[in-house]
């Protein structure tokens, strides 16, 4: 009786645990802080904290980027970026950064080297070299950079 307690607990435990991640996605997506088209977020730059660009066949970012103060989370992935704008570092709310999948950045952008106040680095399925990677990891020594799907794995099993 008791294994069978325990096992519906663990069940019940992870079911409960998606459940919350969802809502809490669900939560992000149709909040009015979260943005996901650079022309809007950029004429309303103290609503933003959350600005999701991925997948957007971006090859720049504009200056501009940095006059959103507010912003805490930037999604980044999966474009076509080399190199990052220097305003980013004035972004000093910002603590979660995805660049994971920028296939055609070869070279830590240097903004990163200020952006110490990062809490959280996706460099995912990228094509950095390992010297870039590990000069990013000088920058940065207490963000926690994410650099296989297996990190990422074992965050979420941390329940982070």
């Amino acid at each position: 009786m008791r294994w069978f307690v325990l096992l519906a607990g663990f069940v019940l435990s992870g079911v409960i645990n998606a459940q919350v991640r969802s809502i809490m996605v669900d939560t992000i997506i149709y909040s009015p802080h979260y943005f996901n088209s650079l022309d809007e977020a950029l004429a309303n730059p103290e609503k933003v904290w959350y600005l999701d660009l991925s997948m957007q066949k971006l090859t720049s970012l504009p200056e501009d980027i940095g006059k959103l103060k507010n912003l805490k989370r930037l999604d980044i992935s999966f474009n076509r970026l080399t190199t990052l704008p220097q305003s980013l570092a004035n972004l000093k709310n910002l603590e979660v950064l995805d660049m994971s999948g920028l296939y055609n950045m070869r070279k830590a952008p240097e903004v990163l080297k200020e952006m110490t106040h990062l809490k959280e680095l996706y460099l995912i399925d990228n094509r950095l070299p390992q010297e870039e990677i590990e000069k990013i990891k000088q920058w940065l020594p207490n963000t926690k950079i994410y650099l296989t799907v297996e990190d990422l794995e074992q965050k979420q099993n941390q329940g982070q």
